[in-house]
């Protein structure tokens, strides 16, 4: 959709008189409603959006688009699970090894946002944080661009003392898949690997 109305509506993408291009707020907030309700994702946005900036102003459209789609409540619903985890979590020490590892009660699939912002803010070497999914736990990866651990190269040192259901990625973007009633293996072999790699 971004493809689409950059070609369509460059203007989206060089607006001056905004300190946030109206492209970035609509980017954010379909963002949102594929963490809020990922299965509600609506097939004919992209031509419900197309005829509202052909028909009016781009900030009117926006508007009814969000509206028409719920883009707001489901931001609203991604931020209400965010910025309290992100407070409660600053005030959490990592691991002596430097892994900062636990399990959040999401409803949305945002914990990766959690795992980014505090990897950003070099809170701890190594973030890992889990959402219950069914009798599993999806955990994001991050690691901070201050420091040289491969989050790929780590998952692979990890698989030596336990082995998730699946889990990789990129050196500073991963994931693992785990069952329940392994986050403690999951942890505690995290923490052997970041000691083994470092």
């Amino acid at each position: 959709m971004v493809e689409f109305l950059w070609h369509q509506f460059p203007a989206l993408l060089d607006d001056r008189l905004l300190s946030r291009p109206l492209i970035n707020r609509i980017t954010s907030r379909l963002n949102a409603l594929f963490r809020a309700r990922p299965g509600d994702t609506p097939v004919d946005a992209q031509r419900e959006l197309y005829l509202l900036m052909r028909s009016c102003a781009a900030e009117i459209a926006f508007a009814r688009f969000c509206l028409q789609y719920k883009l707001d409540e489901a931001q609203q619903m991604v931020t209400d699970e965010v910025q309290p985890a992100l407070e409660f979590l600053r005030a959490v020490e990592p691991s002596k090894e430097g892994l900062l590892c636990h399990v959040l009660d999401f409803r949305t699939f945002s914990v990766g946002i959690v795992a980014s912002v505090l990897a950003v803010q070099d809170h701890a070497p190594v973030v890992a944080l889990g959402f219950k999914a069914g009798d599993r736990v999806q955990f994001e990866l991050r690691t901070s661009r201050n420091n040289n651990i491969d989050l790929t190269g780590l998952l692979k040192e990890q698989r030596r003392s336990f082995t998730p259901i699946s889990s990789g990625g990129h050196p500073k973007a991963a994931g693992a898949l785990v069952r329940i009633a392994d986050v403690n293996k999951f942890r505690n072999s995290l923490q052997k690997a970041i000691l083994q790699i470092l």
